[in-house]
C-alpha cells in the first residue's frame, strides 16, 4: 500500500503552547521514546496529559516500567511533579479526577 507523503506544516517547541490551544504547555518527557512531550493545560485547575511519562495502574501514578532509556524516563516523571494540576491522563492506566499533583508527589 502506498501512502502518500504529507508536508510537515510546523513544530512542537518545549516549553510553548500547542498552536491553537489556549492555556497550553508542551513539555519535553523523554525516556519511553525520544522526543515525547506531556501538555499541561491551565484548564479546570489544571489538566495533564502525560503521554507514556506515566502510568496509573492502580497506585500512586509512576514512571512508566518500559522504556529506551529508564533513568532518562524516570527524569521525566520527576519533572511532571513540579507542576500543579487537578486532572491527570494517562497513555495507559484510569486518569486521576482530582488532586492528580498530589497523587504524583506520593511516589
Amino acid at each position: 500500500m502506498d501512502i502518500d507523503p504529507f508536508v510537515i506544516d510546523g513544530f512542537l517547541e518545549a516549553g510553548k503552547p500547542v498552536e491553537g490551544v489556549v492555556g497550553s504547555e508542551l513539555i519535553p518527557t523523554p525516556g519511553h521514546c525520544r522526543g515525547q512531550m506531556s501538555i499541561i493545560l491551565d484548564w479546570e485547575g489544571g489538566i495533564m496529559f502525560t503521554g507514556d511519562a506515566a502510568v496509573n495502574f492502580g497506585g500512586p501514578p509512576s514512571p512508566a516500567p518500559l522504556a529506551e532509556d529508564l533513568d532518562v524516563a524516570r527524569e521525566s516523571f520527576e519533572l511532571l511533579k513540579r507542576f500543579d494540576f487537578e486532572i491527570a491522563a494517562f497513555g495507559h492506566g484510569e486518569p486521576v479526577v482530582t488532586g492528580a499533583s498530589r497523587a504524583f508527589r506520593q511516589e
